[in-house]
């Protein structure tokens, strides 16, 4: 099982949402709209290429992802490149 990670920093409503927790509480869900920055990609490529794959959270009407599905799906595209860059 993956371990929990730090989502990357936001505009801080997480923070009033929150109340009194640190940002430095490890997060298990990140909001759909921080998708594409924990993967370093667009939107476009996000909405493309990820967002089919990989289950999301109901919370009301906010989406959410798990980071362990995120890093499930990282595993699953992941390659390795032949020597001479194939």
């Amino acid at each position: 099982m993956s371990t929990p990670r730090e989502a990357p920093e936001s505009d801080g409503r997480n923070r009033a949402r929150s109340g009194s927790l640190s940002s430095n509480v490890p997060r298990l869900l990140v909001r759909a709209e921080e998708m594409p920055d924990v993967l370093g990609i667009s939107q476009d490529t996000f909405h493309k290429y990820v967002k089919p794959f990989v289950p999301i959270v109901r919370c009301g009407s906010l989406l959410l992802y798990r980071l362990a599905d995120l890093d499930r799906w990282a595993e699953q595209n992941s390659e390795r490149l032949l020597e001479g860059g194939r």
